[in-house]
């Protein structure tokens, strides 16, 4: 499902979808709409329950996915330059998971410029981390959705 998602930004044009035509980067609830609207149809097919912004008492969630109860996981998407970036992956997802029971969760980096990279230095470590201290299984996806990528033609 997020891998439907990250081709699309990448490499079916979405990336297009997330900048104004001013130039200026859309905001991280636009990322969370193109994502649902990405993922929406591909979850019903499958018989997955797709819930946007679930407040579980602890703030709300930006994904709920589910297959039954037993089958179950948060995802937490954040802008690369959004200043608590940090803070969603050791934070709020552990504290969403813990809320809700829910042992495996995703957290989804969306990168719209070059600064952006630098944030991934340290995400491998910082997500081990985190799964060590809290015993839950979070994994991370990062989307590439910089201005203008470079035509495969022209590589």
């Amino acid at each position: 499902m997020l891998g439907q998602f990250q081709n699309f930004v990448e490499n079916n044009g979405g990336w297009s979808l997330l900048w104004n035509d001013d130039g200026r980067a859309k905001s991280e609830e636009a990322c969370q709409f193109l994502m649902q609207g990405i993922v929406l149809h591909w979850c019903r097919v499958s018989n997955i329950d797709l819930s946007r912004e679930v407040n579980i008492g602890r703030g709300p969630v930006d994904f709920k996915v589910s297959q039954g109860y037993e089958y179950r996981a948060l995802l937490e998407l954040k802008l690369a330059k959004n200043t608590k970036f940090w803070n969603g992956l050791e934070k709020q997802l552990p504290k969403y998971q813990e809320a809700e029971g829910v042992k495996l969760g995703y957290f989804i980096v969306v990168l719209q410029t070059e600064k952006d990279f630098a944030r991934l230095v340290e995400i491998r470590e910082r997500v081990r981390a985190v799964n060590q201290v809290t015993g839950y299984t979070i994994k991370h996806i990062v989307i590439n959705a910089l201005h203008s990528p470079p035509s495969a033609s022209k590589n």
